[in-house]
């Protein structure tokens, strides 16, 4: 027997009554068939669909002619039976927002990506807003300020992004967001103008609980496996603030500093004067004067939020914005990768499957006072803040390496150099340089150049336009073994191609008298037969001028097998004249000029020595100069046993990268 299908009998008409009070509605509209046992979320749904709610309205109960809201909140613990009376189903404006309908109303739990024009909110949703804390200003929200401005680019990124300090700049920075470059080449503004605005907050939202959507989450997991990130954040949005101000601000620019600008200038201009509101129509020919006028005359030429006469009036504006209805967002705060706000596993995936980057680069000089037998020691010191974080967060496993040239015109000296992480938190990280052959007291004049790879636990990489690919191999060397050694050779767990290139980095942990003195050489040969590279390390004493068992260190080598410049790295042949041992082998014209082109003044870079085969491993080192690279010998002594004995006499190649050409 089939049961008839009843749910008509649950269907009602019903009159939508908009107002303040049960006696004066402002509105009536008929509704038909609303399901009786649906909670109100779902018949708010309905309404909006029919257009006749919005989120300024709240349902309400009739009690004595009286309307009393039901919260956004509760919506979920009521049907639409349980609050109509006489099939009038009543609505009221929420004299006060709550964070739903503000969320609603200029997507809160959307993605933002940067454009030089504003922040413009992504067309898929990544998160759903479950949990939300508002703040309101009251008196302190009003704030008047100025700021500087260079050039029309800089007047459109302070503006447009809401941008009023330099602090407020590295917060975007940080997620590796870059601001372009207007191509407008036009603008004749003049230098050192001067923007005031007037910033009107009515409510801080402190977005605490973001869910993730499960398209978003879908989208991810594919991405992982194509490593095809930067669709989702033209999808989805580049980040999320999870604090906001809304309100309105008004931005005024000092008219004595104005000069010509192009009409498509002037154009742009008034168009985005009314950004946030359709009910503005604002000219960039108007004058606002406050006080006495020749040292507060401005030009009133942008307005984000509230309502505006032709002729702007700063009451009349401050009173539009009593509406909530007219807020707009003023200031994003603590913006988000949108990556950042998925589960642990997912943030993991993606670190691995994108591989670690280079996370921070930089080019210092480092004067190097001399004597013989000292070491120099170069401090990390200048590192930023939110790199310090991720160099101290074991997510990141972080990496330094390190580069050194010789200005100057010395010859026949060597520089080796390995890293020194600090036991203390509280102290920097090092780069212990060595000199040798050198004479007893010199100046030195050198550059270092010592770069951070690691994993990029903020996602910057997603804003990139490069598909960097680096990997790094890690090797433990103990000294206390029943059979310690001048020098190793390893072969390396990765396939070989002609497209990978390897740079090594020794690191101690532990800086003693007994070990600061040990130079740790290293170099790779080609395996050929097993198609793999492999790493030969040695250890030699500067103090005893000789080789010496390899101590307790930790060996890194950085994997190169994709990077977006081409001229950025490569591998050139050595000329060896003859088949005997020589002092240096130097690079042949042609190639030294290849390497040396276009990027003289991008020096140092970071360079390998590769060697044919396994059997043609020996203790040997190369020298940087701005001119030249070349690949010296350390010296032999009289033991035919010694490593001394292993030399690389040809086939030699310069492996070199340059990692400031296409970062």
């Amino acid at each position: 027997m089939e049961f008839l299908n009843l749910d008509w009998l649950n269907k009602v008409d019903v009159k939508v009554q908009i107002g303040e009070s049960a006696e004066s509605p402002s509105k009536c509209i008929l509704v038909s068939k609303l399901g009786r046992t649906k909670n109100l979320s779902e018949i708010r749904n309905t309404l909006k669909e029919k257009t006749v709610m919005d989120d300024t309205l709240l349902f309400a109960k009739n009690k004595n002619n009286m309307l009393v809201e039901i919260p956004r909140d509760d919506e979920n613990d009521y049907t639409l039976n349980g609050i109509i009376s006489d099939e009038t189903l009543y609505l009221t404006k929420s004299l006060e927002p709550d964070w739903k309908t503000l969320n609603e109303n200029r997507k809160l739990d959307f993605g933002r990506i940067v454009t030089l024009d504003g922040f413009e909110i992504a067309d898929h949703r990544a998160f759903e807003l479950k949990s939300c804390e508002m703040e309101k200003f009251g008196a302190n929200g009003y704030r008047v300020g100025n700021f500087k401005y260079s050039s029309s680019d800089d007047k459109m990124m302070k503006t447009n992004l809401f941008l009023t300090a330099d602090a407020d700049v590295q917060d975007f920075v940080k997620l590796g967001i870059s601001f372009g470059r207007s191509k407008n080449e036009k603008s004749k503004l003049e230098i050192n103008s001067t923007c005031k605005f007037i910033e009107l907050n009515k409510i801080s939202l402190k977005l605490n609980k973001l869910e993730p959507k499960e398209e978003f989450i879908k989208e991810v997991e594919e991405a992982i496996k194509s490593k095809e990130f930067k669709k989702i954040t033209e999808k989805f949005g580049q980040f999320i603030s999870t604090e906001v101000n809304l309100g309105g601000r008004a931005y005024f620019e000092e008219s004595k500093n104005f000069a010509e600008n192009s009409k498509e200038d002037a154009n742009k201009a008034a168009m985005s004067a009314g950004a946030g509101t359709s009910k503005i129509k604002v000219e960039n020919t108007l004058i606002y004067s406050k006080g006495n006028s020749s040292s507060f005359e401005y030009e009133f030429f942008k307005l984000l939020g509230g309502d505006s006469n032709f002729e702007f009036n700063e009451k009349d504006w401050a009173q539009s914005l009593d509406d909530y209805s007219k807020w707009d967002c003023v200031k994003y705060k603590n913006p988000t990768s949108i990556f950042q706000l998925l589960p642990d596993n997912l943030r993991e995936s993606i670190y691995l499957s994108v591989g670690k980057k280079i996370l921070y680069l930089k080019t210092e000089d480092f004067d190097f006072n001399y004597t013989s037998g000292k070491i120099g020691i170069f401090e990390l010191r200048n590192i930023p803040q939110y790199i310090s974080k991720i160099l101290q967060d074991e997510r990141a496993k972080c990496n330094i390496f390190a580069t050194v040239v010789d200005t100057g015109e010395t010859k026949n000296v060597i520089f080796s150099w390995r890293i020194q992480y600090p036991s203390d938190k509280n102290e920097h990280p090092r780069i212990i340089i060595h000199c040798f052959k050198g004479p007893k007291k010199h100046k030195y004049n050198l550059k270092v150049n010592w770069m951070i790879i690691g994993y990029d636990i903020n996602f910057n990489f997603i804003l990139s336009d490069f598909n960097i690919q680096l990997e790094v191999l890690e090797d433990q060397f103990e000294a206390l073994t029943s059979t310690p050694s001048k020098d190793n050779k390893k072969v390396l767990d990765f396939e070989h191609d002609s497209d990978i290139l390897c740079f090594g980095i020794p690191v101690l942990n532990n800086f003693s008298f007994s070990n600061n003195s040990l130079v740790i050489g290293h170099h790779f040969f080609k395996v050929q037969e097993k198609n793999k590279i492999g790493r030969y390390t040695f250890s030699y004493s500067l103090n005893d001028n000789n080789y010496v068992n390899l101590p307790t260190f930790t060996f890194y080598t950085l994997i190169i097998s994709n990077f977006p410049t081409s001229n950025a790295y490569g591998t050139l042949p050595f000329e060896c004249l003859k088949f005997r041992l020589k002092k240096h082998n130097s690079l042949k014209a042609t190639e030294l000029n290849s390497l040396k082109s276009n990027c003289t003044s991008l020096m140092p870079k970071y360079i390998s020595l590769l060697s044919t085969g396994e059997n043609n491993c020996g203790p040997i080192l190369l020298k940087q100069k701005f001119n030249e690279i070349k690949a010296k010998y350390l010296k032999s002594c009289e033991n035919e046993a010694c490593i001394c004995r292993k030399n690389g006499k040809n086939d030699l190649e310069c492996v070199f990268f340059d990692p400031n050409q296409g970062i």
